[in-house]
């Protein structure tokens, strides 16, 4: 895992000290540093990923910087908290609980021509490994290495009806984001509107619904699967797939609380002109159910 302490200082004043003498001491109390870059002024860890894998809350910048806060003793700058569009009741569907803690999902507009990411966020992406897409997708990327959470983005003229979060019916045929096309089996997880399943929950998007230079309205997932069920998806389906591109190494399993923060955390981050974020709904399981 790459951290880059130029966006690690969006969230708190790191000490005078050399940038390596700041991995040190990271090594000595949480995780290990492994080596530390420097690319276009900027100090970049990289971090053992085995030292992180107990430690979900340090799996994005801003959980990195609340270490270094006690660490080193200084304040902590909280995460923006802007006002969260009025609640859309077709954005969200079905939710089973056996699969899905929580599921959030906000829809943006990115208005009329290209809508391209800023400099500076292409820039904050290559140096921690992640190449610039789109707006769209630069987007979820960004606020999943900012917090930690996987998120997916979803070309909102390519879906039918709201998203829910259920297990798959029958074997279908779905075409992943990869290339590689599985077969849905019955029971498991999957993101789906009302044709059918869009996405494998927790691992990867379907080609279908992929963000695409004609894009012009998307639909922002941000979920929190039970592990159990999302780790055997692979077994279920026809072909063995990676997880969560780009850059996740983990699937969607943190904290319920997740995606709410991670919300208001994507509605921060429209910081260009042209988009305008027009609904969100969020709900969550209630009661809990079984693990397996």
């Amino acid at each position: 895992m790459r951290v880059s302490l130029d966006w690690v200082a969006d969230y708190v004043d790191l000490p005078p000290v050399a940038p390596r003498d700041l991995a040190h001491a990271l090594t000595l109390k949480t995780v290990e540093v492994e080596d530390v870059l420097v690319l276009d002024g900027d100090a970049v860890l990289e971090i053992d990923n085995k030292s992180l894998t107990n430690r979900p809350d340090l799996w994005g910048h801003y959980g990195i910087a609340r270490e270094l806060a006690v660490i080193f003793d200084v304040p902590l700058r909280p995460l923006p908290r802007p006002r969260r569009p009025g609640p859309v009741q077709t954005v969200v569907g079905r939710l089973d609980p056996e699969i899905c803690q929580r599921f959030a999902a906000l829809t943006l507009d990115l208005g009329e021509g290209e809508a391209v990411s800023p400099d500076w966020l292409r820039d904050r992406l290559v140096r921690v490994g992640q190449g610039g897409v789109n707006l769209a997708v630069d987007l979820t990327t960004y606020v999943m290495l900012a917090v930690g959470q996987p998120m997916h983005a979803y070309d909102a003229g390519q879906l039918a009806g709201p998203l829910s979060a259920v297990r798959a019916g029958s074997v279908q045929p779905l075409l992943l984001l990869d290339g590689a096309t599985v077969q849905v089996m019955p029971r498991t997880p999957v993101i789906a509107d009302e044709d059918g399943p869009v996405a494998l929950a927790g691992i990867m998007g379907g080609a279908a619904s992929a963000i695409g230079p004609g894009t012009r309205r998307i639909v922002v997932e941000v979920a929190t699967f039970r592990a159990t069920p999302v780790r055997r998806a692979p077994r279920r389906s026809s072909a063995c797939v990676r997880r969560r591109p780009p850059g996740s190494r983990r699937p969607s399993t943190r904290s319920a609380s997740t995606p709410r923060s991670t919300s208001s955390s994507t509605c921060s981050a429209s910081w260009h002109p042209g988009p305008q974020w027009t609904g969100c709904r969020t709900s969550r399981w209630s009661p809990p159910g079984p693990r397996g």
